[in-house]
């Protein structure tokens, strides 16, 4: 009784299996670029949230009783604290405008823009280096 050849081709080539790999190694290498993108737009937007909030509660503060015009912000998840202050009616309105985060292996760099005379409107750019 002997076997007939096609019931002993069974499985796959080396070769098979090693275009299988190639394309996984392949689709691997773009899903981590993309993790990564995410992860770096993720911890901009976090630093861009909370920095946005602490200077609404700055300008919140002051205009409230008219002399406090510095705030202590820090960033859960951040090693760097800044103080802020607030100068209304002149041309700097905030200090420091630029500051620099890090979060989660980034380093994030912020730069405040007051939007109105007041300063009651402040946008907030982050963008983060690596």
């Amino acid at each position: 009784m002997s076997q007939e050849p096609s019931s002993l081709h069974r499985g796959f080539t080396l070769v098979e299996v090693l275009i299988v790999i190639v394309i996984t190694s392949i689709l691997a290498v773009f899903a981590t670029q993309q993790y990564r993108k995410f992860l770096k737009r993720a911890a901009e937007s976090y630093v861009q949230q909370n920095l946005t909030a602490c200077l609404q509660e700055l300008t919140m503060k002051y205009s409230e009783n008219g002399s406090q015009n510095t705030i202590n912000c820090s960033i859960k998840g951040c090693l760097e604290n800044y103080t802020f202050t607030l100068f209304p009616n002149s041309t700097t309105l905030v200090s420091p405008s630029n500051c620099t985060f890090t979060y989660k292996n980034f380093t994030i760099n912020c730069t405040i823009i007051p939007t109105a005379s007041d300063a009651s409107v402040m946008l907030v750019s982050c963008k983060a280096v690596q």
